[in-house]
């Protein structure tokens, strides 16, 4: 290093040195002045006692007990914000073809504000619709054929025919039995040409029974179109002719006919033969399947619906379970699909005032975005405004949901609102042995009021009318006071307690901030001391001596 560097360095440290002294010295000054200070405030403030203690005495306030009112509030503030605020962001892609939004204008929950071009999705919607339709088709078609294993008459009668046993196969479209008609007969008997050409279908007959030579009503059903020829040589016609019973059976009775024409001929028939049970239905399987029950037997009378035979087939079971599977999973494609068709029409989702748009109608939107820039919309609910304050885990159990808060607001001197207590929050928040509880203020909303302003707000718990009430610093430590009696120069047994007052035990009630209640132990009117540096009563110093 340089002479001339050296040098330079042992300036600069003597200036270091010369700053250092500067400020021990001004420190000294403000000790000195401070010493100064305290010991004319001392010297001015003491007065010594006839026992020679020294009491050192602050200015005082007398003030007077009276009777009043005390209002319990818990205080707190808070920053005003808008009930509720919702971003609209874009979930799909498209051109806007349908723009509803105007800044400033009110809109209800659930209006249209957007609609965006979704022919990319309209494609997809039509496949979904057409996938549940042919789904639902076979799912349907299966359980008619599972249905269909449950074999039902199809009329009223008797089981007639019937062959199946457990365990048979049936094939579809297999004849299962007949059911012949109730108490119905017929039989078709030989008319001779030309003598049966009146013969009509409705014309009333008899048939007689051969074999007991008793007779039945019965009426002509069919008349064959055609002539029969007889081994004779002889031309007849076939005629049908049908009878009800009343509970009893003609089968296999031989029996003989007569036909009462409309022209009034009464013709007889050329032969006799058997009569038979009239077939109402033949009843087949629809279904293949192999019979696990048989529930009916010949001769058994049935009516619609009465169940025949019940057939099984697993691979049918099988087939509905897949076809109710496939189904479930086009109907869920097919929600997927309208819940996405349903992005491309953009609701509000809250009624509320438009506060902010970003786009108009023929922009492009992209749901690709993620910046603040890709905001379509913004709705604010400002028909009630609201914030947040903090009270302390003294006060909590008073403040009660739906008690009127008074509010004043920074920002708008000389005006006051009324808002509720709407909510509190009852896990609490520590910070430096200090718990706190979030209690929601809700007011209404009034046009000069604006998020984020600063409010004060005070809540009146309780409230007690014309009570003897004294200044919260008139009381002291104990419950006591200092009340001034008519002597002077009287002195309280407490060295502590000011000439001319009396330490007297009080009891106490209800307090706020400034005022608390007295129950007993001075009356109104009682003069009491205060001390008016502190608020606190007098500061004593007995334990110094002079």
């Amino acid at each position: 290093m340089s002479s001339e560097q050296v040098e330079n360095e042992n300036i600069i440290e003597k200036k270091r040195k010369i700053e250092r002294i500067k400020k021990k010295k001004g420190k000294k000054k403000l000790i000195i002045l401070l010493l100064l200070i305290l010991g004319v405030f001392l010297v001015s403030s003491y007065m010594k006692n006839t026992d020679g203690n020294v009491k050192i005495k602050f200015d005082y306030e007398e003030v007077i007990t009276d009777k009043g009112d005390i209002d319990v509030i818990v205080e707190g503030k808070g920053v005003i914000e808008e009930n509720s605020v919702y971003n609209i962001v874009p979930t799909v892609n498209g051109e806007i073809i349908k723009d509803n939004v105007n800044v400033g204008e009110y809109v209800n929950k659930d209006d249209l504000l957007y609609v965006i071009d979704s022919k990319d999705i309209d494609a997809s919607l039509s496949s979904a619709k057409l996938a549940v339709e042919q789904a639902q088709i076979s799912y349907n078609n299966i359980k008619k054929q599972i249905s269909d294993l449950t074999i039902v008459a199809n009329d009223t009668g008797h089981i007639s025919d019937l062959t199946l046993t457990k365990g048979t196969y049936v094939t579809n479209a297999m004849q299962i039995c007949n059911i012949i008609g109730k108490d119905q007969y017929e039989v078709v008997l030989q008319f001779a040409n030309p003598s049966a050409t009146p013969i009509r279908v409705g014309n009333r007959a008899t048939l007689t029974y051969m074999s007991y030579l008793s007779t039945i009503d019965g009426i002509v059903t069919n008349v064959s179109d055609r002539n029969f020829l007889l081994a004779e040589g002889s031309q007849v016609v076939e005629v049908t002719i049908r009878v009800e019973t009343t509970g009893y059976s003609l089968d296999n009775a031989q029996v003989k006919g007569t036909i009462y024409t409309d022209t009034g001929s009464v013709i007889s028939s050329a032969n006799t033969a058997l009569i038979t049970g009239v077939t109402n239905n033949m009843v087949k399987s629809k279904v293949l399947g192999t019979v696990k029950e048989v529930h009916v037997k010949n001769g058994d009378y049935v009516t619609p619906g009465t169940i025949i035979a019940v057939l099984e087939n697993t691979d049918l079971q099988t087939s509905l379970s897949n076809a109710e599977i496939a189904l479930k999973n086009a109907r869920n494609s097919l929600s997927n699909v309208e819940k996405q068709l349903d992005n491309y029409y953009i609701t509000s989702p809250i009624s509320g005032t438009i506060a902010y748009k970003n786009n108009k109608l023929g922009d492009i939107i992209s749901n690709f975005k993620t910046s603040s820039s890709n905001i379509m919309v913004t709705v604010v609910d400002n028909s009630i405004k609201k914030f947040a304050m903090e009270v302390d885990e003294l006060d909590i159990a008073k403040v009660k949901v739906g008690q009127d808060v008074t509010i004043t607001i920074d920002a708008l001197e000389g005006k006051e609102y009324i808002g509720k207590v709407a909510n509190i929050n009852t896990i609490g928040k520590t910070n430096a042995g200090i718990t706190t509880y979030t209690v929601l203020i809700e007011l209404e909303n009034h046009s000069e009021i604006y998020s984020g302003m600063n409010v004060d707000a005070s809540i009146q718990i309780s409230s007690i009318e014309n009570v003897i009430r004294v200044p919260l610093s008139a009381v002291r430590k104990g419950n006591v006071v200092y009340k001034k009696v008519s002597d002077i120069n009287y002195q309280d047994e407490d060295s502590s307690v000011p000439m001319g007052y009396q330490k007297v035990n009080v009891e106490i009630g209800q307090n706020n901030s400034d005022y608390i209640e007295i129950i007993s132990g001075i009356e109104e009117g009682d003069i009491v001391l205060i001390d008016k540096l502190t608020q606190s009563g007098i500061i004593d110093f007995s334990h110094l001596q002079g």
